[in-house]
């Protein structure tokens, strides 16, 4: 049985300790008391999440924004965000192929094409470059997987995609 409860940065229904499916909002538990480095730490990356949830608020209300969306964590906190559109989507330093989308986030060092991912109708599909590593669960990517509300490591980074 999963309890639910609300999404502190958007107020979606999520899973205690779980990712909300509407914002990537990742649930910490923390214990009652922790350093106040960790609380600040909290609160930014609370903020962070915010930001983005209004930001997806705000591109679900244009008819003509993107109904997928690409979430960035870079390693020292840097939260950026991509859209997903139908078809073959590219992200790297220098993507050449599909949709390309550049990533460029401080201390971020990607590859020209770094990872692909595809949106077909309902199907999110995310697969690194070769010669790159990708991770799930602590798992290295081999081929392409379901994309939807899984957090993905790279060096450096987490990513996120979110279907709204």
């Amino acid at each position: 049985m999963t309890i639910n409860k609300e999404c502190k940065a958007c107020g979606h229904k999520m899973p205690i300790g779980g990712l909300c499916p509407s914002c990537g909002y990742a649930d910490i538990m923390f214990p009652n008391t922790v350093p106040q480095s960790i609380a600040d730490f909290e609160a930014r990356r609370l903020e962070s999440h915010r930001n983005i949830a209004d930001r997806l608020k705000k591109e679900t209300r244009s008819a003509d924004g993107p109904r997928t969306m690409l979430v960035i964590r870079g390693a020292m906190g840097e939260v950026s965000t991509y859209p997903i559109e139908e078809g073959l989507n590219t992200y790297g330093s220098r993507p050449d192929k599909g949709i390309p989308h550049v990533i460029s986030i401080p201390g971020l060092q990607l590859a020209p094409m770094h990872f692909v991912v595809k949106l077909t109708g309902d199907e999110v599909r995310i697969q690194p470059a070769p010669n790159i590593d990708m991770y799930l669960h602590g798992r290295r990517l081999e081929k392409a997987c379901d994309a939807r509300c899984r957090t993905f490591a790279i060096k450096g980074a987490e990513i996120t995609v979110i279907k709204i």
